[in-house]
């Protein structure tokens, strides 16, 4: 990934691991137009990045301090940017840290994907801070007085010994497709929580950790307000927020879908009078093509250019490419994705694009409790587990050889850790910091292997205050509803192709008063995805797939993953594959794959470099 590596080491001389430090650093190039700089070499610290042209890191400086950020603050000049960067690291340099308040109000009003680096000259010390929503996933280990951050779990494993695989953490991807909490898929290398500062004592040779907010979505300020005046509030932050992503003189690109995110996008960009295109794709087996077929629609509503991009299906050189990009995070599944972005940047060229989506909004205007009130937290997890899981838990516990019990004890203590108390907003907390922020966020920094890509959805005070929005305004889409008139009438008419329905259209709003009767009288405790699973089937993979080929070479040809998952299990998978759905045999294969590639310095993947994935 694009972005800042640091590495500290006050016992040792890191200058004469210069040349190891670099070539960790040129590990991390994956792509031609990339280059590696080494911003700080000191005796006791290191900072470097890796990025292409376009990807901003800004250097800020003055007599007392040096910055160096990372991404983007939204909405304000430079100059305004520098006197706030230099007046934070004000607060965290000070000799008794009292800042910690005065830190945490500007992270919660400052609209940005940022990651900051600042040193204090005269101390030598640092500080490393990420923004309110941790949008730029960020790795780091602490071990023996040492420290490593990085955008790039891979710089960090080459500088690391022992880089193990949590056990724990694979259970966990082949349950939900993501670890929890502060997990990687590696032992003690951990993704930095939002809002986290770390300080670094030069002199003293302290390292601390200070999570600076964590949000409590029992909080519903706004829940005496009428649906209509919390609509119009949130269409007010939310142009401000896609204003400050579509900046007039950038080349503004919308990932155009046929769901109502993308065009709530669009239509506020098209109602501020700021001028943009229109990019959807179409995949080779044409699976997209009713939300082409939207977008194509939206495209006429919105008078824009619209660029459809028809995909071959991804290869091998694909799957490897987006494999060591993210090893293990984002599924290899996406990798057609990456033909996606290859073919913006060549249509659109790579100056001054602003790729710009949809995500966050299904997870910020819609109703995300349960439809019955959950008592306690066998409940909680019992529900959690039947919306989010890939595999079952005994599933789970057959493949990796952990305990069932230990597996569901491990999310009972996870869940109780976050700050509310209703049984219900602890399923919404993990919807946001789990799903969302893991499985979603993952995908969005792949774009930024490519491009600069942003999402308004999730700007820090659209997201407060939506959040703050009661419950019940956004069940059945009835917020998101108002929300999307106030933006567009002709684009709200136009039907969703998830639904094949118009949010507005009477047909909608009776066919989801009926389901949520459905779901709140039945007698057992009944997800929205257990109906889906049994409605679709499992439809999955035939035996000559490329997934189920290079799946069977892997486990026959590498002993090594055989020390975290059960051969018999996951040959028990291959030999009835057609039992699996086509999603629970990618997540599988992602996670071999990264097992393989990190354990056997080399992948089987590249034996299938021309061989087709679909």
């Amino acid at each position: 990934m694009p972005g800042m590596s640091f590495v500290y080491d006050k016992t040792g001389d890191l200058t004469k691991k210069a040349p190891t430090i670099l070539r960790s650093l040129d590990s991390v190039i994956h792509l031609g137009h990339y280059e590696r700089q080494v911003l700080l070499s000191e005796r006791g610290y290191f900072l470097g990045c890796t990025r292409y042209e376009e990807y901003s890191i800004t250097t800020f400086e003055n007599s007392d301090f040096l910055i160096h950020l990372e991404g983007q603050i939204y909405g304000k000049g430079s100059s305004t940017i520098e006197k706030e960067l230099m007046n934070v690291a004000e607060y965290v340099f000070q000799a008794h840290f009292k800042g910690q308040d005065h830190i945490t109000r500007w992270l919660l009003d400052t609209d940005g994907e940022f990651i900051i680096f600042a040193l204090h000259k005269r101390s030598g010390n640092s500080a490393i801070i990420n923004d309110a929503l941790g949008r730029l996933p960020l790795y780091y280990t602490k071990i023996d007085g040492k420290l490593i951050v990085s955008r790039e779990i891979r710089f960090i494993r080459s500088l690391v010994e022992d880089g193990k695989f949590d056990e724990m953490a694979i259970a966990q991807h082949l349950l939900f497709g993501y670890a929890l909490g502060e997990r990687t898929l590696f032992e003690n290398i951990h993704r930095l929580q939002p809002a986290t500062l770390i300080r670094v004592g030069n002199n003293e040779n302290r390292i601390t950790l200070s999570h600076l907010h964590r949000y409590n979505f029992e909080i519903k300020d706004s829940e005496d307000k009428k649906i209509e005046d919390n609509a119009r509030e949130l269409l007010s932050l939310f142009t401000e927020a896609c204003r400050n992503r579509a900046e007039s003189d950038n080349q503004n690109v919308v990932s155009l879908s046929g769901g109502l995110d993308s065009r709530s996008v669009a239509a506020c960009l098209r109602k501020s009078g700021i001028p943009f295109f229109g990019a959807s794709y179409l995949d080779f087996a044409h699976t997209t093509r009713g939300e082409v077929e939207v977008a194509r629609q939206l495209s006429k509503v919105f008078d824009i250019d619209l660029r459809i991009f028809e995909l071959p299906n991804p290869k091998g050189e694909d799957l490897l490419h987006l494999l060591r990009m993210k090893n293990g995070l984002n599924c290899l599944a996406m990798s057609f994705l990456l033909l996606f972005l290859e073919g913006i940047k060549q249509h659109y060229g790579s100056r001054g694009i602003r790729f710009i989506t949809g995500d966050g909004g299904d997870h910020l205007l819609r109703d995300k409790n349960p439809y019955r009130n959950l008592r306690n937290v066998d409940e909680l997890v019992h529900y959690i587990i039947s919306e989010h899981k890939i595999f079952s838990v005994e599933e789970v516990a057959a493949l990796t050889r952990i305990q069932k019990s230990e597996l569901i004890d491990e999310i009972k203590n996870h869940v109780l850790s976050y700050p509310e108390e209703d049984w219900n907003q602890k399923h919404v907390h993990f919807d946001i910091f789990e799903r969302a922020f893991k499985w979603s966020s993952e995908g969005e920094d792949r774009n930024r292997f490519y491009l600069w890509s942003g999402a308004p959805f999730y700007s820090p005070k659209f997201l407060r205050y939506a959040m703050n929005c009661p419950d019940s305004q956004k069940s059945r889409y009835r917020l998101y509803r108002s929300f999307l008139l106030n933006l567009s009438p002709d684009a709200s008419a136009i039907r969703n192709a998830n639904w094949n329905l118009s949010i507005t259209s009477s047909r909608y709003k009776i066919e989801s008063a009926l389901t949520d009767i459905f779901f709140r009288l039945s007698p057992f405790m009944v997800s929205k995805k257990r109906i889906k699973d049994l409605v679709r089937g499992r439809h999955g993979y035939g035996g000559g797939s490329a997934f189920i080929r290079c799946l069977e070479h892997q486990i026959d040809d590498r002993n090594a993953i055989g020390e975290y998952l059960s051969y018999p299990a996951v040959k028990e998978v291959v030999r009835e594959h057609g039992k699996y759905s086509k999603r629970q045999i990618q997540v599988l294969f992602t996670l071999v794959s990264s097992i393989e590639e990190t354990e056997c310095g080399g992948s089987t993947i590249e034996k299938y470099y021309d061989a087709e994935f679909a």
